[in-house]
């Protein structure tokens, strides 16, 4: 529509500069609309072409406004195409950002879970059963420890994220309780 508005204004504006001229060459309103639609399309088969500086200047504003249209509609195309990737590349995300979610939330959990089992470790052990009951919690606790890893690098890139490092630590802590548990019991 706005493309039309353009030729048709072109080429009434240029034929009213051309038709004083004794050297025009758009000398008729077929001949304005010719040029308009050829100019504003960028072709400028050069057949006809204004020779007055008025003529010249509504032809350099209807090349101007004809690339300005083009590139309206080749932005709007291309926006037109890439919004269902867009769409899809956004319910990813959300559901990486749940995953991680999730993450996060059981890693406080072992966190607080590896917490509470060093401060039991720490207190000296009465029985076998004591002992054994601690190492049985560390044990589970690792191994729940390691499934939750192994999850999150599914998940997850392990070197873009603290949740990795985070875990390796927990883990190296649950380890050494593991083994300060496991010395308690031989001591025993």
């Amino acid at each position: 529509m706005m493309a039309l508005l353009v030729v048709f204004l072109g080429s009434i504006a240029v034929l009213n500069f051309e038709r004083t001229s004794h050297d025009a060459l758009i000398e008729s309103p077929e001949d304005a609309l010719w040029w308009a639609l050829a100019t504003v399309t960028g072709v400028g088969y050069g057949d006809f072409y204004p020779v007055t500086s008025g003529g010249r200047v509504v032809g350099a504003f209807t090349m101007i406004l004809g690339l300005a249209l083009f590139a309206i509609l080749a932005s709007l195309l291309t926006a037109w195409f890439l919004a269902p990737q867009e769409a899809a590349q956004d319910q990813e995300l959300e559901s990486i950002r749940g995953c991680l979610s999730d993450i996060e939330l059981h890693l406080k959990d072992l966190s607080s879970r590896v917490s509470l089992l060093s401060l039991t470790v720490d207190r000296p052990v009465s029985s076998n059963e004591q002992a054994d009951l601690q190492l049985s919690e560390m044990i589970t606790l690792l191994r729940e420890m390691k499934e939750f890893h192994e999850h999150s690098l599914e998940a997850t890139n392990p070197a873009d994220t603290e949740t990795s490092r985070a875990m390796e630590d927990a883990s190296d802590v649950a380890s050494h309780m593991a083994a300060a548990a496991a010395s308690k019991t031989a001591n025993v």
